[in-house]
């Protein structure tokens, strides 16, 4: 029977620790606990007076916690009792519950360090004893050198977390044991020992046995929504649109003043005037020439080669792989050629979107060609590039073709 019940609890306690060892929840919850010292036992045979002994005892337990409150476990003692006369010892497995004092009474605490648990526990009571003390009147039962009584114990646990996965500590502890009629009965003892626990996973996940009450319910809870980024979004957001709503009302107190402006209006009629004069003048080339008194001609490329096929990406200043080709052949007519002075790159684009986009998008193109040019070996002072936006169509824009047509750069040769 005794050697039944020891070989339950080794299966008992392997379930325990491959539970342990497999428990995949948030946080890590199992614990073995290794202790050691001294006790001592009251025995009491039936209607006789009671006898003290003290002697060593061990024992482990291992432990699930349910929170850093409340925890469960299960437990086997090992108390030996010695005298002249009687000599035996104690098995004592058992279920407990065990209760952080530290974390319940004050969960706010800053500190992990340092926990007082209490335990309370029930179990069985095996007692195999040696050399039986017979008092006059008493009886062995047939026997019998073991008995197994029911157990109550409790306990107080002061531990100190040495590292993530170790503590140790000491724990004062009491047990009853209530006996059947014969043998050793009756007995109680007290317990003091050394305790050293590790904790299982504890390097991985959070262990609950690290953890004060106050640390777990903020991890556990819901979180207070912080609307403090968004807030500044609104508010910034708020600002951009006020500042736009101003500039609009500048700009509109602007344009009120353009249109009564008679001196402005006066001025834009002499500008649109002298257009048509530089229109009626000839080409731009030959404006040109006229002014700085130097002639200026098309730059002429064979026939192997066309400036239609200088070609950017869709709403892009990046040159296509079809205009590199004509490019180099460009910078290497003009390198070959030392009759020029200056050349002027111009930038067209066709009527498509606003005349303040194209104007834009015909100057960086313009520039991008120079930069190209100046990349073989063109002097870049020597090279102009102007954008004209959409205000030269060399042909229709009411048709794809005329657009794409338009959509050019010319180059303007200033001889020496």
């Amino acid at each position: 029977m005794k050697q039944r019940i020891l070989t339950s609890l080794v299966l008992l306690s392997a379930v325990f620790v491959m539970n342990a060892q497999t428990d995949n929840s948030d946080y890590a919850r199992w614990s073995l606990q290794l202790k050691g010292f001294a006790d001592y036992v009251n025995i009491a045979p039936t209607g006789a007076s009671a006898y003290d002994n003290a002697s060593w005892a061990v024992g482990a337990a291992l432990e699930r916690e349910v929170n850093p409150v409340l925890g469960f476990g299960f437990g086997l003692d090992y108390l030996r009792y010695n005298r002249n006369t009687v000599t035996g010892t104690l098995y004592d497995p058992n279920v407990f519950t065990s209760v952080n004092l530290s974390n319940l009474l004050k969960p706010e605490r800053k500190s992990d360090i340092l926990n007082v648990h209490a335990k309370f526990g029930a179990g069985t009571s095996i007692n195999v004893y040696k050399n039986a003390l017979l008092t006059p009147g008493a009886a062995r039962v047939d026997g019998k050198d073991w008995d197994n009584f029911a157990l109550l114990l409790t306990a107080l646990d002061l531990e100190f977390n040495v590292s993530k996965s170790l503590a140790f500590g000491a724990e004062a502890g009491y047990r009853r044991a209530y006996g059947v009629t014969g043998g050793f009965g009756h007995r109680s003892a007290y317990t003091a020992m050394v305790t050293a626990r590790y904790k299982f996973g504890a390097t991985s996940k959070q262990h609950l046995r690290n953890m004060t009450a106050g640390n777990f319910t903020k991890a556990a809870g819901p979180q207070p929504y912080d609307d403090s980024a968004l807030r500044g979004l609104l508010d910034n957001a708020q600002k951009q649109n006020q500042d736009l709503q101003n500039q609009v009302g500048k700009l509109g107190d602007d344009l009120d003043k353009l249109k009564n402006d008679d001196a402005l209006e006066k001025k834009v009629k002499e500008l649109e005037d002298e257009c048509a004069k530089l229109k009626a003048q000839g080409p731009v080339e030959k404006v040109i020439e006229r002014i700085i008194e130097k002639p200026v001609e098309k730059l002429e490329l064979s026939s192997d080669y066309s400036l239609s096929e200088i070609q950017f990406k869709v709403n892009s200043a990046e040159l296509t792989s079809e205009a590199l080709p004509v490019l180099n052949e460009i910078a290497k007519i003009l390198k070959d050629k030392n009759d020029w002075e200056t050349l002027i790159i111009n930038g067209h684009t066709d009527s498509s979107g606003a005349a303040a986009y194209n104007q834009t998008m015909s100057e960086r193109r313009a520039e991008a060609v120079k930069t190209f040019l100046v990349s073989k070996g063109l002097n870049a002072a020597s090279i102009k590039a102007v954008g004209h936006g959409s205000s030269q169509p060399a042909y229709s824009n009411a048709t794809a073709e005329g657009r794409n047509a338009n959509r050019r750069i010319e180059f303007d040769v200033v001889k020496k």
